[in-house]
């Protein structure tokens, strides 16, 4: 044991100790590695931005603050929502004090109407963003109500068609299915079909010809004797009918004969008698 206290200064050593086996020891220098070994301030990282240096370590909040970071706008489920008093989730969210955030959702357990649209049991809400408020564009809503309904076959008869539909609607196609119906027509007019109680077959004499294809321009002209008068038109090709009929005769006034000379978007009509006189004009597609 020493016998009695031994002063030590920044420049001393111990180098003899009276008794024990305790060892000589330079105690500056063991003073001077703990100083170096201690926590270096200059080390640590507030910064929650992640960067390349293999010495800074962070600190407790910039973990959390990263860590919260990558979780924001994550679909994050927050139970049931009652929303019988029309108004979207307010509290209960994930954030602070139960601030709603971006991707918080609910499932609704009580039916309600939100923005003039009714929502149902099942039905999910989801924020679009942080503080959605009772904005209706902050917020998703999944339909959980659209089901798929199969057909019952138990009205289907494969000879007897379907039983007790109303407003029914054919669409008839010709066998090369180039023609849809029969009425491809870009008249308004309405069309009606009557079905009689009878049994039988609907057939054709023969095909369709041009004679059956849609007016798709009527109109007046002056005929202009072998001059000819020019009809304009958007048919886009010659695969139609001109039929003139003369309406202007006059005691003197003589027609003649009629002739035309079609091209994709004109035809010029001539007559071999008279000029100045009217006529009616009516274009029609070849079916």
């Amino acid at each position: 044991m020493l016998a009695k206290p031994v002063p030590i200064s920044s420049a001393s050593q111990v180098t003899n100790v009276p008794s024990g086996d305790v060892e000589a020891i330079n105690v500056q220098a063991a003073i001077s590695e703990l100083d170096t070994e201690k926590e270096a301030v200059a080390n640590k990282s507030v910064d929650t931005a992640l960067g390349t240096s293999d010495v800074l370590y962070p600190s407790q909040k910039a973990v959390k603050s990263y860590a919260d970071s990558k979780l924001v706008g994550l679909l994050d489920y927050r139970g049931a929502y009652n929303a019988s008093g029309n108004t979207y989730p307010a509290s209960g969210g994930s954030g602070d004090a139960g601030a709603v955030l971006k991707g918080d959702m609910w499932v609704i357990s009580v039916a309600g109407i939100l923005s003039g649209a009714a929502i149902h049991i099942g039905d999910s809400l989801i924020a679009n963003v942080d503080t959605p408020g009772q904005t209706a564009g902050n917020w998703n809503t999944l339909n959980a109500n659209v089901a798929y309904v199969p057909e019952d076959q138990a009205s289907k008869d494969a000879s007897g068609g379907y039983a007790g539909l109303t407003a029914l609607k054919l669409n008839l196609k010709n066998v090369l299915g180039t023609i849809i119906n029969f009425f491809s027509t870009s008249s308004t007019a309405a069309r009606t079909w009557t079905m009689p109680d009878k049994d039988g077959t609907v057939a054709m004499t023969s095909d369709i010809t041009g004679a059956n294809g849609y007016v798709f321009q009527t109109g007046g002209i002056t005929l202009n004797g072998q001059i000819g008068v020019t009809v304009t038109h958007n048919k886009g090709d010659t695969s139609y009918l001109v039929k003139i009929s003369p309406t202007g005769l006059t005691a003197l006034g003589k027609v003649g004969d009629i002739a035309y000379v079609k091209s994709a978007n004109t035809v010029v009509v001539y007559n071999s008698g008279q000029a100045n006189l009217s006529a009616d004009v009516e274009l029609s597609a070849i079916a």
